[in-house]
């Protein structure tokens, strides 16, 4: 094989294996976004219920998760769990495939630097897809006591639009840029377990050790960064809020009117709907992905997400 033919089978490769991330991503991602909605919609209303203060309805106290838990359905019955499914899901497939997708192919183009390439593909999956997440927080949110009540998906974009400009989709988008951090944290324990799960249990069940791996990975990197999820559903949800404008002072503000533990509001809920969305993202994209490479082309190796030979190196 001369060296044109190597740089085309090469090139035909990283093309096959991105499409392959790219598919197994979406899938994932539509699995994941139906199993969790419902608790993304108590962790949602968790989050922003200190916004409602002052408000005079005396529906404003905060609540626990019980208690939003029986607000929610109070207000709208079992489907108020759901609601914001449709921006959920439509946010998952391409945030997912977008991610997956920019992953694989960094990961392949930067050999040796795995937390760029978690954080490249964070990155253009987050600005791609902000707009869809301003969308479905707003649905998520909307109860008796917010500004708005939309009628669906369809109606949030058009009234966001005709009431707040193009600028208002990318709502929030500052706060989860600098979140970023927490996909490094999260995809570097993740490997690590993993391989060690897989050297210290080599018999076992590959899904097992994805799914051990995936949960303390979730839980850890959760934890450690969750105060700016609190940040970005205040400034996605705040209409014509100077408050809330901008990372900054809605920082300062949430500090100075709710102290330092609005921070971490709705943080139990949060770890209980991001330790099973990551655990079903996870395996699904794992297995799916590797069972569309045996089924596409038994040529091209199986594709984890990231390099065993990698690991130790990105996680010094």
């Amino acid at each position: 094989m001369n060296k044109d033919d190597t740089v085309s089978h090469s090139k035909e490769e990283l093309t096959h294996n991105g499409i392959i991330s790219a598919a197994a991503g979406a899938v994932a991602g539509l699995v994941a976004g139906i199993a969790v909605c419902p608790l993304d919609v108590v962790k949602t209303r968790l989050q922003i219920q200190g916004s409602y203060h002052g408000l005079g309805s005396g529906l404003g106290a905060n609540l626990g998760v019980i208690d939003t838990v029986k607000s929610i359905y109070q207000e709208s019955g079992f489907k108020g769990f759901y609601s914001g499914l449709s921006p959920l899901l439509i946010g998952y497939l391409p945030s997912w495939a977008i991610y997956f997708y920019v992953y694989k192919r960094a990961l392949q183009r930067w050999e040796e630097s795995y937390v760029l390439s978690a954080m490249a593909a964070g990155t253009c999956s987050t600005i791609a897809t902000n707009p869809l997440w301003m969308i479905k927080t707003r649905l998520m949110a909307q109860n008796k006591q917010t500004s708005y009540h939309y009628k669906g998906f369809t109606d949030a974009v058009s009234s966001v639009y005709k009431g707040e400009g193009i600028r208002a989709f990318y709502k929030g988008l500052g706060p989860s840029l600098i979140g970023l951090p927490h996909v490094a944290i999260h995809f570097k324990i993740y490997e690590s377990l993993k391989k060690q799960l897989g050297s210290r249990f080599p018999n076992g069940s590959e899904p097992w050790h994805i799914l051990t791996a995936s949960v303390f990975s979730k839980i850890i990197a959760s934890t450690l960064t969750y105060p700016h999820e609190v940040v970005r559903s205040r400034n996605q949800t705040a209409i014509h809020n100077e408050k809330y404008k901008g990372v900054f002072r809605t920082v300062k503000t949430l500090y100075l009117e709710e102290g330092w533990r609005v921070f971490y509001a709705g943080l139990g809920a949060n770890i209980c709907r991001a330790v099973p969305s990551s655990a079903v993202t996870l395996v699904t994209f794992e297995l799916v992905s590797n069972d569309l490479n045996k089924t596409w082309s038994s040529s091209v190796v199986p594709i984890p997400l990231c390099d065993p030979e990698l690991t130790d190196d990105a996680l010094r």
